[in-house]
């Protein structure tokens, strides 16, 4: 106890000295403020000095890139390496099909290719039980719009708008089609009169939504009411949800195409297990984006009997393009099936060219296989 009340001594005895020492000198605040008051008003405070932007022209020898023409857009330099590279791999590709002399080099070709795709896209899940649900059902006089939820995986939820004509008769041939780039998604208006337009030609169609879009946005907002990255139901322009949507899967092995085509092919199974739909009558088409997935979709499942791309190329999102597999391998892989490749005068020049000369190539494909006709 002695020791104790020795230590707490000491420890009193420091806070009495350093109060004796620092009260006197209290009184040097109320003049440092009689004094700054005073200067303020004489006007005889510094000017504030104007913050020094930061800038490298005001420095260019910082720039390392400074001054070189070349690297002028350095911000594009990696986009413009990478595209270059995917040029070159398509180049390559597309000699390889051009070079098939047989039939037999043709079947050898899409087995090696088919196995390469599925590789790109990993090992499927399971197919599960779709659970789906009819969730509501709109009268448009000729045609009726059944909304659909089902599971490509569990508790993985699809959204769908299935389109059945009322002036046919079932089993109606059906159409599957993937949705492009548009934040709407199923209800983005071109997708909209596309359905209709089938259905009062006799046609059951399917329109889903992809990840990113539609009733299926990642990163929605109940504050604002709309996805924290995009600007929403944009017309024209992708949204840019469709970019970020897949982030996740960074860490997972898997990747964001997969999730995308499974979709897809989830989607085909439901409109197969349809009592109204012709199995053997099945197509599928879709624009933008959505013709990408209409190539990938076609190219692994022989239940589409035809496959109709519009204005497709991918994006980094969800292209399947790596060394030794390119989107010419894709369609060479429809083959035999019928095969009608379209691209808008609206696109650039450079992308409809280079349509135009993939086409060429696949066509020589059918040719061999004596069904030039179909593509």
């Amino acid at each position: 106890m002695k020791g104790e009340n020795w230590i707490m001594n000491r420890k009193s005895l420091a806070r009495m000295r350093g109060w004796n020492n620092w009260w006197p000198r209290l009184w040097l605040i109320p003049a440092a403020i009689c004094l700054f008051g005073q200067a303020l008003a004489q006007n005889q405070m510094p000017p504030a000095q104007p913050p020094i932007p930061l800038s490298t022209d005001l420095q260019p020898e910082m720039n390392v890139l400074y001054g070189h023409t070349a690297f002028k857009d350095a911000e594009k330099m990696l986009p413009a390496y990478l595209t270059k590279l995917l040029e070159e791999i398509t180049k390559e590709r597309e000699k390889v099909i051009a070079g098939l002399k047989s039939v037999t080099e043709i079947e050898r070709y899409q087995a090696a290719t088919g196995g390469k795709l599925k590789a790109v896209l990993g090992e499927f899940p399971a197919r599960t039980p779709l659970n789906a649900r009819n969730v509501g059902r709109l009268e448009r006089g000729d045609y009726a719009i059944e909304k659909i939820i089902f599971e490509s995986r569990p508790h993985y939820y699809v959204t769908a708008n299935i389109y059945v004509p009322h002036h046919a008769r079932p089993p109606f041939p059906a159409v599957l089609c993937p949705v492009g780039h548009w934040g709407a998604g199923k209800a983005f208006e071109d997708y909209q009169r596309l359905a209709i337009h089938l259905a009062r030609c006799g046609f059951l169609s399917l329109v889903y939504d992809l990840p990113g879009q539609g009733e299926r946005q990642q990163y929605y907002n109940q504050v604002v009411g709309r996805s924290m990255v995009s600007p929403d139901n944009s017309e024209y322009f992708v949204t840019i949800e469709h970019g970020v949507a897949g982030g996740q899967t960074i860490l997972t092995s898997g990747n964001f195409v997969a999730y995308l085509v499974w979709d897809g092919l989830r989607a085909l199974d439901y409109l197969c297990e349809r009592q109204d739909v012709d199995r053997e009558r099945i197509a599928c088409t879709g624009t933008s984006g959505g013709g990408l997935q209409t190539e990938l979709l076609s190219a692994l499942d022989p239940r589409i009997k035809v496959s109709i791309p519009v204005c497709y190329g991918g994006c980094s999102a969800d292209t399947p393009t790596r060394p030794g597999l390119s989107l010419a391998d894709v369609e060479a892989l429809i083959a035999p099936r019928p095969l009608l490749m379209i691209e808008a005068t609206g696109d650039s020049r450079a992308e409809v060219l280079a349509k135009q000369l993939r086409h060429q190539t696949v066509a020589g494909v059918y040719q061999l296989l004596g069904v030039g006709e179909k593509t």
